[in-house]
């Protein structure tokens, strides 16, 4: 008679499995949010939820894991390295589908926006969506970059200025920022019947998404919160089980989704990642880890910008199937990313490891001058 594996090694302490180099499941996690984006804007029907709000609530679980882990060790942050790393792994390869955009618009007689353009080279698209009713133009899917980049301005400022008080501060206002931003959306949607374009675009309406990541982010590393984690991962199926409550909830009226629905979604979407991080050990979910998806995952970000061009190469097709054109769009968009990836990212990301030191040696000798000065 075979023994059952201990506790521990089905379900592994959420202690060790958060502070893990590598968080297993979550490169999968960004391919299946990117391929829901390609399925919503190629017109292809599912019900897995927004795929957008799914990379929200990812960036903001990564990056509250990212600073703690940085304030744990050095009890400081460097402001100067986040921005360094943030620019040099997100503008490069923006900038350069941007301008790809504009001039194979150009190439092919299409009118070009050069005002939505600039928006999205200033990472303000999502107000200008919010004001022009997000206008087909090639440059509306840059709303959602314009979100992050305006909340990487100002998460590590508020990182740093709440966690010299403590942590559960900073929790403190992580939580208050998602009750008033809900509360604010639901009374527009409610009260005064904002436009959907601006309560889909606009910062201060989706902001609590990202704030939804950074809280659970920062409690998925308290032991004390481990025996709640086991049970909301206690069987194999659970995320199973929280993914078809998020569907029931997605097909709610229009109201709820603008108003409180956002911010449901997005606590649902945080728990299947939690879920499956904890339960990435198990047969039926090691797929999420594997290699090609992983890479796929890696690629999600230039899958992100390129989606639109590879979307219309599969229209080109012309095969009368909406199905196997969006499919094929997917492979275009992988190409095009790949291709990104290739000659923009990673020769940026290489720049990037060679600058660091001299930007981390810059940031020591200035600490080592105040010092002295002192």
């Amino acid at each position: 008679m075979t023994q059952n594996p201990p506790q521990s090694e089905v379900f592994p302490a959420s202690t060790s499995v958060f502070r893990q180099g590598h968080l297993p499941a979550l490169d999968g996690l960004r391919f299946i949010a990117v391929l829901l984006v390609i399925f919503d804007h190629g017109g292809l029907q599912h019900y897995g939820g927004d795929g957008v709000t799914y990379f929200f609530v990812l960036s903001g679980f990564l990056f509250a894991t990212l600073l703690t882990r940085q304030w744990d060790r050095y009890g400081e942050i460097s402001f100067r390295r986040f921005y360094f790393r943030r620019t040099m792994r997100i503008v490069p390869a923006c900038y350069c589908c941007l301008l790809f955009t504009i001039f194979a618009k150009q190439l092919l007689s299409l009118p070009v926006d050069y005002a939505h353009a600039l928006s999205a080279f200033t990472y303000t698209a999502n107000y200008y969506n919010a004001f022009f009713d997000h206008p087909p133009t090639g440059f509306s899917f840059f709303w959602s970059l314009a979100v992050e980049e305006q909340f990487y301005l100002v998460w590590p400022v508020v990182f740093v200025a709440c966690m010299h008080r403590s942590r559960r501060t900073l929790m403190a206002f992580l939580a208050i920022t998602i009750l008033i931003v809900c509360s604010w959306r639901s009374w527009l949607c409610l009260t005064h019947r904002a436009e959907v374009a601006w309560l889909y675009n606009a910062f201060d309406t989706r902001i609590d998404s990202i704030a939804i990541g950074c809280l659970l982010g920062l409690l998925v590393q308290s032991s004390r919160l481990e025996a709640i984690l086991r049970r909301l991962s206690g069987h194999v199926l659970a995320p199973v089980l929280t993914f078809g409550i998020l569907v029931s909830v997605h097909t709610w009226p229009e109201t709820f989704h603008y108003s409180v629905g956002f911010s449901v979604e997005s606590l649902l979407m945080g728990l299947i990642m939690i879920q499956l991080v904890m339960l990435s050990n198990r047969s039926c979910w090691k797929w999420l880890d594997w290699k090609p998806i992983r890479f796929l995952g890696v690629l999600s970000y230039s899958m992100y910008l390129y989606h639109a061009w590879g979307l219309a190469a599969g229209r080109m097709l012309g095969t009368g199937s909406l199905t196997l054109e969006v499919f094929a769009g997917v492979g275009f968009t992988v190409l095009l990313a790949f291709g990104s990836y290739s000659c923009i990212e990673l020769p940026f990301q290489r720049l990037r490891d060679q600058w660091e030191p001299w930007i981390a040696a810059d940031r020591q000798e200035q600490r080592t001058a105040i010092a002295t000065n002192a």
